[in-house]
C-alpha cells in the first residue's frame, strides 16, 4: 500500500446523470446530496447492526449493514466498476474478505473507515481500459473469445475446463 495525495485517490460515481465524487472525509458525506438524510442516518446505525454467519451477496452484506440506499447508490456502482459485476451475484466473502473478516472480528465498516491512515490501494487499470484486453484476446485467438454470452455454469473436465453459455443461443 502506498500514501496517496487526496486529488489522486478521487473515486467518481455517475448519479442522477452526472459524474459525482465519492465522499471519503465525514464533511463529504454529510455534504453529499446522493443519499437522503434517512439513508445518512440508516448508515450511522451501521456499527449496531448484528452479523451474519452465511455467505452473502455483496448488495445484501451492504443493505443489512448500510442500508437499501447506500447498497444501491454507493456500492453497487463500485463493484460494477471494480469487478464488472452485478452486487446481487457476487459473494461478499469471495470479492471483499476484507469486509467480510472486519464483520466476523465484530468491527464496524464505518468505524473502520473513519480511522483509516489515508493509505489506499491503487487503482489499476489497463491504458486503453480493459476492452483493449478482450480485443486482444480476439486477434490471438480468433472466434474462440464470445463476446455477449452471459456464462451460466463452468465445468471441470479432463485436461481444461467446459463453459455453458446461456442467452438467447444456448451452447457448450
Amino acid at each position: 500500500e502506498s500514501t496517496v495525495a487526496a486529488k489522486d485517490r478521487a473515486r467518481w460515481l455517475r448519479y442522477n446523470g452526472t459524474l459525482r465524487r465519492f465522499p471519503t472525509t465525514m464533511r463529504s458525506f454529510l455534504a453529499s446530496r446522493m443519499l437522503s438524510v434517512g439513508g445518512k442516518f440508516r448508515m450511522f446505525r451501521e456499527p449496531f447492526v448484528s452479523s451474519c454467519n452465511s455467505e452473502e451477496t455483496v448488495y445484501e452484506f451492504a443493505t443489512r449493514r448500510l442500508g437499501p440506499q447506500a447498497a444501491a447508490v454507493l456500492v453497487d456502482p463500485i463493484v460494477s466498476g471494480i469487478y464488472a459485476a452485478d452486487s446481487r451475484q457476487i459473494s461478499v466473502q469471495a470479492s471483499l474478505p476484507h469486509l467480510a473478516a472486519l464483520e466476523k472480528e465484530k468491527k464496524s465498516l464505518l468505524l473502520a473507515l473513519l480511522r483509516s491512515t489515508g493509505k489506499v490501494r491503487p487503482l489499476i487499470s489497463l491504458r486503453d481500459g480493459c476492452q483493449q484486453l478482450v480485443e486482444g484476446l480476439q486477434r490471438h485467438v480468433g472466434d474462440r473469445v464470445q463476446c455477449n454470452s452471459p456464462i451460466d455454469s463452468v465445468e471441470r473436465v479432463l485436461g481444461g475446463y467446459q463453459i455453458f453459455i446461456g442467452g438467447e443461443d444456448p451452447r457448450v
